[in-house]
């Protein structure tokens, strides 16, 4: 019984001496590897692509930065855990913040982690403030079809250039209208200028000003459907969970 057991025991020291060998040798060759890749930038827009743009789901909110790095976007924001995924795969509630290839020197970030300006129109500001700061140009867009809430801004260098939210009322309405804004007849209200809740020509206004957000960001920078051109939805970009924090 005593032989058994030792030779029991020698046998199974062999076998998890050979099983941390093994995990160990895991470990070197996974740390070989880059932690985070994206693809080459997308090629410019077929015209089918332009066909289908109208008919795109996008997100509801969403940033573009004017910076072709985007590993260098995602590591700002302190993501952590990359995974390839699409946009519309970081579903609110998911936790997840997306970051796209870049798209003709543009880089698209959407999901979880962003402060919504409709909800709490501060802390969206030093969010946004802050991340200008760190990389530059910064335009948010969001744009809700049920309730016509829409909100626009463009930073550069941590200062407001132009922006407006609408949530049932003015919240923000920042810096001089844009020659892009006055081509597509987006109309802002001033503070404290909204129209009666009955006023059905002004709700006619807000709910296509809704409608056009996705032009502005077309005019602005780029339009999340242009997306569209990536063949895989496991190419379009990375999506990892927030760590940064806007103070």
């Amino acid at each position: 019984m005593l032989l058994v057991l030792f030779v029991g025991v020698f046998v199974g020291a062999v076998m998890f001496l050979l099983f941390v060998a093994r995990w160990h040798r895991r470990e070197l060759e996974s740390a070989d590897r880059p932690r985070f890749e994206l693809t080459p930038p997308l090629p410019a827009q077929s015209q089918s692509l332009r066909s289908r743009i109208s008919t795109t789901r996008r997100p509801r909110l969403w940033l573009a930065v004017h910076q072709p790095d985007s590993a260098g976007v995602f590591a700002t924001l302190g993501l952590n855990y990359p995974q390839p995924c699409h946009w519309n795969d970081c579903e609110p509630g998911s936790g997840k913040m997306f970051v796209s290839v870049p798209v003709n020197g543009w880089t698209l970030i959407a999901g979880d982690g962003i402060p919504d300006p409709i909800e709490d129109i501060d802390r969206c500001y030093k969010f946004l403030v802050n991340l200008s700061i760190a990389l530059g140009h910064v335009q948010m867009f969001v744009s809700d079809p049920i309730f016509s809430h829409h909100a626009w801004a463009r930073l550069e260098s941590g200062r407001v250039i132009r922006a407006y939210t609408w949530a049932g009322h003015t919240l923000w309405n920042q810096g001089a209208l844009t020659p892009e804004e006055r081509s597509l007849s987006l109309r802002c209200f001033a503070y404290g200028d909204e129209p009666p809740p009955f006023n059905w020509q002004a709700r006619d206004v807000i709910s296509e000003n809704a409608s056009q957000v996705s032009s502005l960001a077309a005019a602005w920078s780029i339009d999340p459907a242009e997306l569209e051109a990536v063949p895989s939805v496991q190419t379009a970009g990375a999506a990892g969970f927030s760590g940064w924090i806007a103070s």
